[in-house]
């Protein structure tokens, strides 16, 4: 969610030669604002606003999905590599800056420096969401260790044992959360992008004839069923926040909607504005904590914006998060939409 190519003003366009779905871009927008506003509410005490918090869930899986899409581009190491270097370059320098902030004010109120620190920070971040990041690395090994693993399965087999498997999947989460830290939760927490996203791409592989949408939405749509009978179960949000996810970027990709220049400016820097936008909420929070909520959170989304987007012009460029992907997706008939991770 520091373009190392040429990104260029105009939407991409997909393998097939249609343009990007617009509307992937939209649930892309739609997630950052979200993870944005989760915070912002924790940051005021206030978890009435989005607490269902679904931002993290659709970057996960558009990660693995995108992974899928562009694996076939290069060979296995280099593409590994490429991925390692997307992910971890951002953490370590927001590792850095995080941690800068957190010894200065630790330091203001005349305590050690180092106080805030603890050994899991090394692999889990020095800030509350930097975690993301090596877990979302994580998620893209999987799902390229999957895809090879499976390369030989039907696609229709393939998805019909995901979804036998997603209620169990789904229900990993809540059960296994009482026995576990919450650095061993976090992986845990990324277990069903894994295959679902494999899915998606098997389904996106798929010639493109008239029912192809209706296929999408089916595995969408009963990928979020199973979620809702979970939680309806568990009464945890876990499988219904990856419910919500999948169905929308499935969406996403069913339903034709045209990109624009706009759209795709935004999608590039989605990285960027999740990365820095702790850092804009606590240095604006005080002055605007008098607006209603809803407000706050669209003035910080807006300001983490302007500072990604300061940052991509600058020689820090690549720290603003993970390029956008622009080249077509390598498939078998050659689907006509493409992700970023």
């Amino acid at each position: 969610m520091s373009p190392s190519s040429k990104t260029g003003s105009a939407a991409p366009r997909g393998a097939g030669g249609g343009s990007r779905s617009g509307l992937l871009d939209l649930v892309r927008l739609f997630a950052s604002f979200d993870i944005v506003a989760y915070h912002t509410g924790g940051a005021l005490g206030d978890g009435s606003m989005f607490r269902l918090g679904i931002g993290m869930e659709i970057f996960l899986l558009m990660s693995g999905v995108s992974v899928g899409l562009h694996s076939g581009e290069r060979p296995l190491r280099p593409f590994l590599a490429e991925r390692a270097r997307r992910y971890l370059t951002p953490f370590a320098f927001w590792w850095v800056v995080y941690a800068a902030l957190l010894s200065f004010s630790a330091l203001r109120h005349e305590q050690p420096a180092f106080s805030w620190f603890e050994p899991s920070m090394i692999w889990r971040g020095s800030y509350y969401h930097l975690w993301f990041m090596p877990v979302a690395l994580g998620v893209c090994v999987a799902v390229e260790a999957l895809r090879l693993a499976s390369r030989n399965v039907p696609s229709r087999v393939f998805v019909a044992v995901v979804l036998l498997l997603s209620p169990l999947l789904f229900h990993a989460g809540p059960a296994l959360r009482p026995h576990v830290s919450i650095g061993v939760y976090e992986w845990v927490w990324a277990i069903p992008a894994v295959p679902i996203s494999v899915a998606f791409c098997r389904i996106i592989a798929l010639p493109r004839t008239p029912r192809w949408p209706l296929a999408m939405l089916c595995f969408a749509g009963a990928v979020a069923l199973s979620g809702l009978a979970v939680w309806y179960v568990d009464r945890d949000t876990f499988p219904l926040r990856f419910a919500v996810g999948a169905f929308l970027i499935g969406l996403g990709f069913a339903v034709s909607y045209p990109s624009n220049a706009l759209l795709f400016r935004i999608r590039t820097m989605t990285a960027g504005i999740f990365l820095c936008h702790p850092l804009v909420i606590r240095g604006v929070l005080r002055f605007i904590e008098p607006l209603p909520i809803a407000l706050i959170a669209a003035i910080i989304w807006v300001l983490a914006a302007c500072l990604t987007l300061v940052l991509q012009r600058t020689r820090l460029a690549r720290f603003a998060g993970a390029p956008p992907e622009t080249a077509a997706p390598v498939a078998r008939h050659k689907p006509s939409h493409a992700v970023s991770a």
